[in-house]
């Protein structure tokens, strides 16, 4: 398993996973919107995936997204936690 922050091309496979449920309310366009405005930010979002797995339209294992104020340098809150095998995505 590689854990890694995403890069600009990794955000289309991140943002299926973020449908907004009970567990959390994070949607695609909030993730979108935060990321625009700051709160959100690339390094601090991280996804979990198989080692050399080649076929990047796959969604990831898992991501973890960190909250923090477009004025900190680091974030300040874990905002999402989300396993593509509970969605279904695998």
């Amino acid at each position: 398993m590689i854990f890694r922050p995403v890069g600009a091309s990794d955000l289309a496979r991140v943002t299926p996973m973020l449908t907004g449920d009970a567990a959390s309310a994070l949607t695609a366009d909030q993730f979108r919107r935060r990321l625009q405005n700051g709160e959100y930010r690339a390094e601090s979002t991280w996804i979990a995936e198989e080692a050399g797995e080649e076929d990047t339209s796959n969604p990831p294992v898992a991501v973890a997204i960190w909250w923090g104020s477009p004025q900190d340098s680091l974030p300040s809150a874990l905002d999402g936690l989300v396993a593509a095998a509970a969605r279904g995505l695998r």
